[in-house]
């Protein structure tokens, strides 16, 4: 048994039942010597044999298993999610022994994306999700012992200091939306209509099966694969018009099960619209929910979100939506009094016929209301 460096990295090298074991541990002596310290206590107590023999499995084939057996069988988001990240984590881990990766393998690889590549937190730490939970798996089925990675954290923060976990929030004007449905047609035309009007994702509408949707109560019914958990979706006039057309001119149950990616994003550069994905439909659907006056908690159950605290994210106002807003305490807290008063000369240029009170009488409702618009016209 011993320990060596090599390009600054520290390594242990070992026997156990007759199999030679080597383990890079990173820049540290100090914790090179402890873990060598700690394998002799293992070997010597047998528990090594039962932890770190047992799999031979790489990261690769690891990883082909997860999304063949769980991923692709029970997760509608699996290629946008699952083997999206793992494309990129195989050329870095892929040949390695899963059990042989360390954390301070992974921590390194994180920063590396982080600072070299410029990528955000949030997929830093959604590969790093990925990772684990692959892994986790893995345990479950018995290809692997244990989790060498468990311990890794998240990254808090993006480079600039931002919070990793701040969701972009971004949503449609009424204006590019047009420009949006302008620009496109077919099938495409309709996935972006109902979108905005369900607030459906990417991956519920590729698998939506027209077997699913009840015309006569106007509802659509998700099974979620992975938990058997069922959600009704409700469908307003324009979603079931959508739907209705597409099932009569439809071949299939599953019309818009096809990747639709590369077409979005050529309709959104010939739109002109800018930082926009097709996510953003969802938080278009959202925000122009609170900006029509429903309440945040019917919007959460729309949205089927878990929490309020996701909902919060979602509930992003125009400042020029706020401001219409907030004239309705007008009505509420200060009556307009129209006061005729000649005697009183003005001050400032400005007549001292008519002010603000409160305490006193509604002038008629029409003419705040004229009040109101002239107001917002005007500004």
């Amino acid at each position: 048994m011993a320990i060596f460096a090599k390009r600054g990295e520290w390594f242990i090298d070992y026997y156990v039942a007759g199999r030679r074991m080597r383990e890079k541990i990173g820049p540290s002596k100090k914790l090179a010597e402890d873990v060598l310290c700690k394998r002799k206590l293992e070997i010597a107590e047998g528990k090594f044999l039962d932890k770190k023999v047992a799999s031979k499995i790489t990261f690769k084939e690891l990883a082909n298993f997860y999304m063949e057996e769980y991923s692709k069988k029970y997760k509608a988001s699996w290629e946008s999610h699952d083997q999206c990240r793992l494309n990129v984590l195989s050329p870095v881990f892929g040949n390695r022994r899963v059990e042989a990766i360390m954390s301070s393998d992974v921590d390194r690889y994180l920063l590396g994306r982080l600072h070299k590549d410029k990528v955000s937190a949030r997929t830093v730490n959604m590969e790093l999700g990925v990772m684990k939970a692959m892994i986790n798996w893995g345990i479950e089925k018995g290809l692997v012992k244990e989790n060498p990675i468990q311990g890794v954290k998240r990254i808090k923060k993006n480079i600039d200091g931002t919070p990793a976990d701040r969701e972009r929030v971004r949503f449609l004007t009424k204006d590019e939306y047009a420009r949006l449905l302008e620009h496109c047609g077919g099938n495409l035309r309709k996935i972006i209509i109902l979108a905005v009007n369900t607030g459906l994702r990417k991956s519920e509408i590729r698998r939506l099966s027209l077997n699913d949707i009840d015309f006569s109560t106007a509802t659509l019914t998700l099974l979620r694969q992975k938990n058997g958990e069922i959600s009704r979706v409700p469908l307003n006039q324009t979603a079931i018009q959508i739907l209705l057309e597409t099932k009569r001119g439809s071949t299939t149950d599953e019309p818009f099960n096809y990747n639709f990616r590369k077409a979005f994003e050529t309709v959104v550069g010939k739109a002109k619209i800018k930082d926009f994905r097709f996510h953003d439909l969802r938080h278009t659907f959202a925000s122009w929910l609170v900006m029509e006056g429903v309440d945040i908690f019917t919007v959460k159950e729309l949205m089927r979100h878990k929490s309020i605290e996701l909902t919060m994210r979602y509930s992003h106002l125009s400042p020029a939506h706020k401001a219409r807003e907030v004239c309705r305490l007008d009505k509420v807290v200060l009556p307009v009094v129209v006061v005729e008063n000649e005697k009183k000369p003005a001050k400032n240029g400005h007549r001292m016929d008519t002010f603000w009170t409160p305490n006193r009488k509604f002038i008629e409702d029409v003419i705040f209301e004229d009040y109101v618009n002239s107001f917002y016209s005007s500004n």
